[in-house]
This record gives C-alpha cells, structure tokens and sequence, in this order.
C-alpha cells in the first residue's frame, strides 16, 4: 500500500540535527536512528511542492524492503547522508509532462531510479529533446533501439555533423558509444510519447569536460553539445563553475517554437536536459556540483534583463518562432566579444538574427544606444510563406522602426507587430532596425538613405522610396578614396567593395546634404 509523506518541516530544526517521525494511524512508519530520518516497512511519496521550501532532512536512510518516491514537480534536499540500502528502484524520482522530481544530495554510490517524460513528436520540427543523464553507466539501448524510427544523435564539433546511432540501412552505428557519456548532451526524437528511466548511481561529483575545440571552416563552429548531469537543475551563474574559452551564454532547445533560445540573465537548466556551449578554441568546462538548485521549470528559465529588446519572427502556419535579442553594455564591442554575445544557430524556425561584423548574432551587445542608429536584421524563410516579427521586449521609452528594405515599407515595430510574406531567393539581408530619438511618441528625423555591409557588400537603401541623386565617396581610415561614382537609387542597391577586411567610411553628397556611415568590410 502506498502511502503518500507532506512534510512540514522546520528546516532550522533539520540541520540542528533534529530527526522527524512521520506517523499515519498512529503506526510509526518512518522511525528515527540517531540524527538520521529512516525510511522502512513500506512504500512512500514525497509530495513538497515548492521548490524555495522543499523537503529537507539532515540525513535521510532507506532500509530493506522499503521505498521513496519523489513524485513530479516535488523536491527533496538532503543536507548530510544519503543512503539506500535497498535497491535504484527503492529511491525514484518521477516525471510527467508537468515536471520531473528534484533531489538534492551530495552523498557518493546512492542508487536510484529517475523518470524522464519524453513528448513524441508531432511533425518533422517538434518532438526534439535535448537529453543527458543523471546515473553513471546507463545503457543507452534502454532509450534507443537502432532502426526502430525513432531518433537518437550526437553532436561532433570537429566534422559539424548530427551522428545518428542507427547506420546507413537501418542496423546499429558500432562506433557509436553504449552507455551515456556524463555530462554529454544528445538529441532524440520517438514516434510516441514514453517515459524512459535512468537507473544507477546518482552523480553528484563535478563534471569536467576537456578538449572542447572550434574547427576552423565550419558553419556552427565552436558549437558542443553538454547536459545537466544531475538530478536538480542548475543554475549557469552559480557555484564553482570553470569556463576555459567558453563564451558566457549557453543556448537551448525550445521545443515548442522549434528554435535555439539563449539562455541569458543568469538561467535555468532543468535536470537531464542538455544545453548548447560556444567555445573558442582549446576549451574546457566543469559542470560544478554547487551550482545544483531546485526548480519547477519544466524545461528552462530565464531571467530578463532591463537591457534588452527582444524581437521574434513568427511562422504561424508551421508554429514555430526564432527570437533575436539586442544587448546593450558600454564593455562591450560592434564584434563579437564572449562575455557579451552569442552567435546565431538555425533551427526549423526561420532564420532571424542581427549583423554586426558581417557575423549573425542571437544576442548582440552593442557598446551604446545612439539615436537614429540602425542595427542590420538577417531574416531566411523556412518551408511556410507568411509570417510576423514582433517586439516583445523593449527599453522604457525607446521608439523602434522596423525597415523592410523588399518592400520599402518603415513599421513602427514598438507599437504593432509586422505582417510580411517571403518567398525563396529573398535578400537576407532584408530588414533594419531602426532606433528613433529618446521618448515616447518621438519621431525620427527621416534620413533619406541608410548604409551598411555584411561581407564586402555595401548595401544602400531609401526606404521611403526617394530618388537619390548624388556622389559616393568610400574612404579608407587613413583619409584615402577609394571609390568614387555617382549614385542613383531609390531602393536597395549593392555594391561590391573591392578591400580588405576593416573599417570604411562611406559619404553620399546630394545637392543639399551629406550623409556620412562608418562601415566594416570583410573578405
């Protein structure tokens, strides 16, 4: 018979030693041992539902012939000895769709049970999951059988590719690794929804991980799949952590908009799940076990941060989204620098991104906010045709435009979201952002060209469709001409620049005015 444990207990009076009987009908059912908490004659359930308050025991033992079950979204610290004297079923953790158990403890070779819930999927974009494991020498045969249909991969920096478990013709990759890697993060997808279990040693030493590289030539370069090797969550701006060459925001899958997510703000990372490193080369990584936390998020967690501006391209008809975040700190560089940006990654969702550097950024931290500054937006459709950019996130009082440079058409993007459509052969380099003057209501003076590059392209646009007539000038930093031709235009022109890769400044003279851009080449 099952019985179900609410504790209700003083967590003062836990650490100053002081053990609880849980009683029911007046029959000891947990009984006490000294300083310790013993589990015994019969089947229990931890039911604590805050993860700020959970269930915590000085020491906590389970004797033969008795069992503990942490149900979903309850939570369990244990701040001394753990021991399991039974068998991994007799500790078990479980998972739903609502949320995985959470148990804290620091005791070495404790045995145990854990529950994942895994979603099947529903069309080719959504059912990915990112997957690791909390126990030492679980088969990965218990999750995946090769040709079944079902997916199971790895991510190999050094040849950029998703290695899939089932071979060519539908047998068992032999060079694929049999046990979970600690600290490995891996990709599955399955044809029905199913709740896998992990079963083994609990891990709750530091997990390092070394020789991280960045090969040269590749598209996602620098990329590593890692996982959470614990059964908590934890937290990626606490505890003992030691990033060699790693960039300071991981990503994650979203799995309800198909799509890779920073991770900013100091985030959440729920237990088994995997997470997405940048490395620059010669990397390595300690997953610490003090940055273990208990939380109730299902998948991840964010924390916002006041400087942010946060836009999402929306595909409506395939339900899937990808977010682009904008950053501002003064530490910061126009280039990538690792301790405030994070490289774009494509998912299913469309490709939408920022450009500064001619490199595509999920978040990009700009030194400052000027008025009237553009910030180039990268935007390649997936299999749908109609889709939506929004603001979901914007500074107190700042105004934003949104340029689509295919239609010519100027949105106030901080007011309403954009409706466009996209076909195949769109220019990517389809929309600016475009910041108007400090304060509400303000309206941007209306500077009849914009200028900017991505790769050796200069790149000059009239939104408002006014014929242009003038003389470019591109100059190098030392005040030499470079190039000069007239220019005629009233909608997106390209212009290949013939340079090397650093800073240019471009002049248009009109009969009237004068307009001048600091751009950066690259070859």
């Amino acid at each position: 018979m099952k019985k179900t444990i609410l504790f209700f207990i003083s967590i003062a009076m836990v650490l100053a030693g002081m053990a609880q009987g849980i009683y029911n009908s007046g029959a000891s059912l947990v009984s006490q041992s000294g300083n310790y908490v013993v589990v015994g004659a019969g089947n229990f359930t931890l039911t604590s539902r805050s993860a700020t308050t959970p269930a915590t025991f000085a020491n906590l033992k389970i004797v033969g012939g008795a069992s503990l079950t942490i149900e979903p979204q309850s939570f369990l610290t244990v701040n001394g000895t753990l021991a399991n004297e039974a068998n991994s079923s007799s500790l078990f953790i479980q998972s739903t769709a609502a949320g995985t158990g959470s148990l804290l403890n620091s005791t070495a070779s404790v045995s145990a049970t854990a529950e994942r819930y895994i979603a099947g999927w529903t069309d080719a974009n959504h059912g990915w999951h990112f997957l690791n494991s909390p126990v030492a020498s679980q088969a990965i045969s218990s999750f995946h059988t090769a040709g079944s249909g079902n997916d199971f991969y790895k991510w190999d920096e050094p040849t950029n590719e998703w290695i899939n478990r089932t071979a060519t013709g539908g047998g068992l990759n032999g060079s694929f690794e049999t046990e979970f890697f600690i600290g490995r993060g891996y990709l599955v997808a399955n044809s029905a929804t199913s709740t896998k279990t992990f079963s083994g040693i609990l891990n709750v030493a530091n997990v390092e991980l070394t020789g991280l590289t960045n090969t040269p030539g590749k598209t996602n370069r620098g990329w590593h799949l890692v996982g959470n090797p614990f059964s908590s969550a934890i937290k990626w701006t606490q505890g003992t952590w030691t990033k060699t060459n790693v960039a300071a925001f991981p990503q994650i899958w979203n799995e309800s908009t198909a799509s890779y997510k920073v991770l900013a703000g100091g985030g959440i990372i729920p237990a088994q799940n995997g997470f997405m490193v940048y490395v620059a080369g010669g990397g390595s990584l300690t997953i610490p076990a003090d940055a273990r936390v208990h939380s109730d998020s299902a998948w991840y967690k964010n924390s916002a941060s006041e400087n942010e501006i946060v836009l999402v391209a929306r595909d409506p008809e395939g339900k899937t989204a990808q977010e682009s975040i904008i950053n501002f700190n003064p530490a910061s560089t126009e280039d990538f620098d690792m301790e405030h940006d994070s490289y774009f990654m494509a998912g299913f969702a469309p490709m939408f991104y920022s450009v500064s550097q001619n490199q595509l950024f999920a978040l990009n931290t700009l030194p400052e906010i000027k008025d009237e500054m553009v910030v180039p937006m990268g935007f390649v459709k997936n299999q749908s045709s109609s889709f939506s950019i929004e603001l979901t996130q914007n500074l107190p009082g700042q105004t934003l435009y949104l340029v689509d440079l295919k239609t010519k058409n100027e949105h106030k993007i901080s007011e309403s979201p954009y409706n466009f459509t996209s076909v195949n052969g769109d220019n990517p380099n389809r929309f600016l952002l475009k910041f108007g003057t400090t304060g509400i209501g303000e309206t941007p003076k209306q500077q009849p060209i914009v200028v900017y590059a991505s790769g050796n392209t200069l790149y000059f646009s009239n939104p408002k469709g006014i014929v242009l007539k003038g003389d470019l000038f591109v100059y190098n930093t030392m005040g030499q001409t470079l190039l000069q031709q007239k220019l005629t235009a009233n909608t997106l022109t390209e212009l290949n620049l013939n340079a090397s890769t650093g800073y240019y400044l471009v002049k248009v003279v009109t009969a009237d005015s004068a307009y001048t851009s600091k751009v950066f080449i690259q070859r």
